[in-house]
């Protein structure tokens, strides 16, 4: 169990996204016949983004988005969580069903332990389904239909880690491109250059685009709290639906309490002999009385010729 939980976080970690969000085109090549979140551009996904704020603008200024926006790129990016979330369910559950099965089979005999699998282990089973089914559903709930809601500091430092790297990368553009060079130089060197003028470069470099800055700026917080959401999302599903609802409940199934409250009817079927076993016993029980009188007829046929013996000799 915990190896299909451990399998689970790497599944939402690595394909739980829509979309692979990438600021270089050369970084990575998308694939539409691949498995796993669908490779883009961030200059192609803010073209997008920019559509849904023309669709949702309300009062915003200029340069500022709709919280909405957040809401609405978040519900496409956890997308696929439904289906992994399933699936690991599924895949714990079924477990769960053989490990029950291969127990009863160790403990009684083969008729004992179906009777209590159809009887008594199934339908219990089925109701920790239902209520492990209905846990997953409510831990979902909030992300797919809700609004984004977090106290958690790690939000901000997603979003400021995010534009921090973004920067660095512009800044080493920037750098290249003064000193003309392919690559940046590393350990000490001697350089001649106006300070002013690459101070000028590095600071005056902003983005005129007013909605393209705001889309930015939307997609960081988008990423930021998605990451926090996900966190979450693994941590609820092995504690509050797994453990909880399934891991939980099994001892119940067929503790003392559950055995000693069966009705005397299911009982009955749970310990009664098969067909089969009862021919068997008739069978054996016939024999066994064939056998039996056939041993008073040897004794009395043994004591008789032990008295005719005993004549004989007194003659």
């Amino acid at each position: 169990m915990q190896k299909t939980l451990a399998a689970f976080a790497m599944e939402m970690h690595l394909k739980g996204h829509a979309k692979d969000i990438i600021d270089y085109s050369d970084d990575k090549d998308s694939d539409d016949d691949m498995p796993g979140p669908h490779v883009i551009r961030r200059s192609t996904y803010i073209d997008g983004v920019k559509m849904l704020m023309v669709d949702s603008q309300g009062r915003e200024l200029p340069g500022t988005y709709n919280p909405l926006i957040v809401t609405e790129l978040f519900r496409k990016q956890c997308k696929p969580w439904h289906g992994i979330v399933r699936s690991v369910l599924e895949s714990t559950f079924h477990a769960a069903s053989r490990t029950m099965e291969s127990i009863l089979q160790h403990a009684a005999d083969e008729e004992t332990a179906a009777a209590l699998l159809s009887i008594v282990v199934a339908p219990a089973m089925e109701v920790i389904r239902a209520g492990l089914w209905s846990e997953a559903d409510k831990i979902l709930e909030p992300h797919i239909s809700g609004h984004p809601i977090t106290y958690n500091h790690y939000l901000t430092d997603n979003v400021q880690k995010a534009q921090a790297q973004r920067l660095r990368l512009k800044l080493e553009e920037y750098l290249k491109s003064f000193f003309n060079t392919s690559e940046l130089p590393s350990g000490t060197g001697s350089y001649k250059f106006d300070m002013r003028k690459l101070f000028n470069q590095l600071t005056l470099r902003v983005e005129p685009d007013m909605d393209t800055y705001s889309c930015s700026i939307a997609i960081d917080m988008m990423e930021a709290y998605y990451k926090v959401a996900l966190k979450t999302i693994i941590d609820s599903v092995s504690t509050l639906a797994v453990e909880r609802c399934l891991l939980q409940k099994l001892p119940g199934i067929l503790n003392p309490e559950v055995v000693c409250e069966l009705p005397d009817d299911i009982a009955s079927r749970i310990a009664a002999e098969s067909p089969e076993s009862v021919a068997k016993r008739e069978q054996a029980t016939e024999k066994l009385a064939v056998l039996e009188e056939a041993m008073v007829e040897l004794r009395r046929l043994g004591t008789l010729g032990g008295q005719g013996t005993e004549g004989v000799t007194a003659a």
